[in-house]
């Protein structure tokens, strides 16, 4: 009988076998590699705070996947829970934001963007296209102060791509097999076609985990804003004032979401889809953000999330608008937050307080929030 995997590293590469195993970074042309390395050892650092949280966390490995798709998993592996994130989903997001902020007609209230040109726009860029349209030509900014917050911004989505994975696997996504209908891995981007059951608990929990990732986001910047001293050099220059801090957050996370497109609620068929529609999923997601912003904490009211929140989603249109060259989706921007979006929210929540929580209770590693979006 062969011996077991030993390492973390060969337990991770078997985990992710299927979807092309682990990345040995010192294959990567340097600048890939030091990218994953640095976006690996901050994933790692983020996962690590699970351990504060309870006792009973199991062992999480994290580590990259030698994928150019943009995905990430949270799955099993030898006595330990993986979570897995793809080279392609690192790629991306260090080109996405770069390219962004290498254009003076975006997000101009950060560093000097006299100093930029304006990008030629890159027409049908996507999650799924923009490594291969985009990363033979990776743009950077001339300002070194938007360089550093292009890789805050980058950083920051990845931290929440990293926090919903751990959310997964902290309220028993991963170990309540009988709602994963796959196997016992939760792959994030690909949607899949279900049976109405069981497709909305499959979106159920990609709320709930989207919101552990708001909630564990959130709390980091609120850590670091208390002490910003404490936070290393040169990321400190982002958390001196609550609202830019957030702003920051939110802007983030809508250029996160708004890369995977515009669907709304009457794109998809909800009752055979794993997922939510991103438009009607970022609503949510901001409305919960609202929530954890504002809770128990001083400097900042719910009319100040109110009027940060169509600041940052329409300064994100524009972004895309620049970034593609395709015309702002406004009709569809003031779809987000309408009467229907709610409606869809309320039967999550009451999927969640009947049918979800009380199958994940045993399998959780941390208390279940009552309601759905707290």
């Amino acid at each position: 009988m062969s011996p077991g995997p030993k390492t973390d590293a060969e337990v991770f590469d078997i985990a992710t076998a299927m979807y092309g195993g682990r990345l040995d970074v010192t294959s990567c042309e340097p600048s890939l590699a030091e990218l994953v390395t640095f976006s690996i050892r901050r994933a790692r650092s983020f996962a690590e705070t699970s351990k504060h949280v309870s006792a009973r966390v199991p062992r999480i490995v994290v580590d990259a996947v030698d994928n150019s798709r943009f995905d990430a998993l949270a799955t099993f592996g030898k006595d330990c829970r993986i979570i897995a994130i793809f080279k392609g989903a690192i790629q991306a997001l260090d080109i996405l934001f770069h390219r962004l902020l290498a254009d003076r007609r975006i997000f101009d209230y950060a560093g000097e963007p006299s100093l930029e040109g304006e990008i030629d726009p890159v027409p049908a860029l996507s999650a799924d296209t923009i490594v291969s349209k985009c990363g033979n030509l990776v743009i950077r900014p001339k300002c070194e102060f938007r360089a550093l917050y292009a890789r805050h911004l980058a950083n920051t989505a990845l931290d929440f791509v990293v926090g919903h994975e751990l959310g997964h696997i902290m309220n028993g996504h991963v170990d309540c097999e009988g709602l994963l209908f796959g196997g016992g891995g939760i792959s994030e981007f690909g949607f899949r076609a279900l049976e109405p059951a069981e497709a909305r608990i499959q979106q159920t929990l990609e709320m709930n985990a989207d919101n552990a990732a708001a909630a564990s986001g959130i709390g980091s910047v609120f850590i670091k804003l208390g002490d910003p001293d404490g936070v290393a050099d040169p990321w400190y220059h982002f958390y001196q004032d609550p609202k830019k801090s957030f702003l920051d957050w939110l802007i983030a996370v809508g250029c996160f979401f708004r890369l995977f497109g515009d669907q709304t609620l009457a794109d998809v068929e909800l009752a055979r889809s794993s997922h939510p529609p991103w438009r009607a999923r970022c609503a949510m997601l901001m409305s919960t953000a609202g929530f954890y912003l504002t809770k128990d904490r001083p400097g900042l009211s719910q009319s100040d999330v109110h009027r940060l929140v169509p600041i940052v989603l329409t300064a994100v249109e524009e972004a895309f608008e620049a970034l593609t060259g395709e015309p702002r989706r406004d009709e569809r921007l003031k779809n987000t937050f309408n009467q229907d979006v709610w409606a869809y929210a309320d039967e999550l929540h009451d999927c969640w307080a009947n049918v979800v929580r009380p199958k994940l209770e045993p399998y959780a590693f941390v208390e279940l929030p009552r309601y759905f979006s707290k």
